[in-house]
């Protein structure tokens, strides 16, 4: 019988009973070097910030090395909901190099994902705003081109409309990431399955259960916030508690499924 979120929250409470500080100062050692590495990348340079060069070096040390980190998380989770008990030095586990270059390939590729991702949700705002602006011109020939751009759009139609998008967008981007999140537990599991099998692997696991997935990202929405009031501190205990329920569902619809051919 397939089991319900709830019943995968309950069972990451489980597993997480008498580790939850681990797996906090796993996620907390994430962030934290995360920090480190990118302020002594940043002050070995001279770039501006902003500059297409600072971007560049950030996106290299994103996808090459701070990466790893993130990645280290999603192993642990898995590795705590199978009964496993964490220890900190996991947080480097993805350097072992029958991790390392499949995982930065994953990530490469959720990173790209990421982008069209939003290139495709939010292009028809640019759309929008951009055509009203053009027609707006065309008919005043040029003329006052502040009441123009006033009046081509509605401040609250487009308040709105970046609401809707942002939504949609959310929601996009948490499908997408939940397939490569698959992935890489994919690879994990069956280090043999080539980096496009584990990504198809990865989407027949979420296909027929997004509704599932998305209702099960959507109730740790509460702890969140709750992490935020009590200073923020409390989100790690929100993310290794979501991070570890997402592993069960991963085991879970693996189960449901079979191993990857």
């Amino acid at each position: 019988m397939q089991k319900t979120n709830a019943q995968l929250r309950a069972q990451a409470r489980g597993a997480l009973a008498g580790q939850w500080g681990t797996n906090v100062l796993i996620i907390f050692l994430s962030v934290l070097l995360g920090g480190i590495i990118s302020g002594i990348f940043g002050g070995m340079t001279n770039f501006e910030t902003g500059s297409t060069q600072a971007s560049i070096l950030e996106f290299l040390v994103d996808n090459l090395l701070l990466f790893a980190f993130t990645y280290a998380t999603y192993f642990v989770a898995l590795y705590v909901v199978r009964g496993g008990r964490a220890e900190a030095g996991q947080i480097f586990v993805i350097f072992n190099k029958k991790y390392y270059v499949p995982m930065m390939i994953i990530n490469f590729l959720n990173s790209i994902a990421g982008y069209i991702v939003g290139i495709i949700v939010f292009l028809p705002l640019a759309a929008v705003i951009g055509g009203g602006v053009y027609l707006s011109l065309v008919i005043s020939n040029g003329q006052n081109f502040g009441a123009i751009a006033d009046n081509a759009f509605s401040g609250v139609a487009i308040a709105l409309l970046i609401l809707l998008l942002m939504l949609v967008f959310l929601v996009a981007v948490s499908i997408v990431t939940g397939v490569f999140q698959f992935a890489a537990w994919t690879k994990m599991d069956f280090p043999n399955v080539k980096v496009g099998n584990s990504l198809r692997y990865g989407w027949s696991l979420l296909k027929g259960r997004v509704g599932r997935y998305i209702m099960l990202q959507l109730s740790f929405i509460g702890w969140y916030l709750l992490g935020i009031l009590a200073f923020g501190v409390g989100v790690l205990w929100a993310i290794a508690y979501a991070n570890v329920s997402v592993a069960a569902f991963y085991d879970e619809a693996r189960k449901e499924i079979g191993d990857p051919v």
